[in-house]
């Protein structure tokens, strides 16, 4: 729809209900592409919004949901006409597009979870032999009272298809981890990853990926489990030759 008028005032609704055992819950809205100066109201009650189209964002709405029963979900777009211009003229981009465009997901929680994009993984040894990995996790803690967790991680190697195959390959030690009533606390674990299948830029390489998946526990009660897919790769620059993955020479195309 590149340069067709995509400009004006959009309403969506979306009805569903949360099951009665989730009360005590955390709940978000994730809208993955929305443009633009959105709005979210739930049950009637503004929930929040962001300005900008082109960008994710995540709402808490746990205040506004009630479990065992209705919801309502209320988003408002306007995608206005740019100053100056008349309205079928369109926006300055060639393509602004319009509405909600991506996925909205509704995410259920225990109070106690990885926060979002909660993880990052590092490989800063790699060779033939074994890859050191080090993960960091965020948690959050929801609820009112301080938490402690124990957080471990297994990893798994992925198929072409994306699917987790077989058995953990390696496991990295478990910590524990004291999380602030209404905070966030980040735990740093590592290991060693035996015979790393390496990410890799088709078609001299494969690009092979890995699960790390880290469960939260608290009190012996798993909480949250978390999926973390990754690479393992060396990446060298020289401003002579340009850039290696793995040792080998990768020619970048762009603009």
């Amino acid at each position: 729809m590149g340069h067709l008028p995509a400009t004006g005032v959009a309403w969506y609704r979306k009805t569903f209900t949360l099951p009665a055992e989730d009360a005590g819950r955390s709940f978000f809205i994730d809208l993955d592409g929305a443009m633009s100066f959105s709005l979210v109201w739930v049950n009637g009650q503004l929930a929040g919004g962001w300005p900008y189209g082109y960008a994710s964002y995540r709402l808490d709405v746990t205040p506004y949901v009630t479990a065992g029963a209705e919801n309502v979900v209320a988003v408002r777009l306007d995608n206005p006409v740019p100053a100056g211009t008349a309205w079928d003229q369109g926006s300055s981009r060639w393509y602004p597009g319009a509405g909600i465009y991506r996925d909205v997901w509704l995410v259920t929680t225990d109070p106690v979870h990885v926060a979002q994009w909660g993880t990052f993984v590092r490989t800063p040894t790699v060779s033939a032999a074994s890859a050191t990995i080090e993960l960091d996790v965020t948690v959050d803690n929801d609820s009112a009272e301080a938490a402690s967790v124990s957080l471990a991680t297994d990893l798994y190697e992925v198929d072409a298809a994306g699917s987790r195959v077989g058995a953990a390959v390696a496991s990295l030690p478990a910590v524990d981890l004291a999380v602030p009533a209404g905070g966030s606390a980040t735990a740093a674990t590592g290991g060693t990853l035996p015979s790393p299948r390496l990410w890799g830029v088709a078609p001299a390489q494969v690009p092979n990926l890995y699960d790390a998946i880290t469960t939260v526990s608290r009190d012996g009660v798993v909480v949250d489990v978390y999926e973390t897919r990754f690479g393992v790769r060396t990446l060298d620059y020289d401003p002579n030759q340009g850039l290696f993955v793995n040792g080998s020479h990768v020619k970048i195309q762009g603009v």
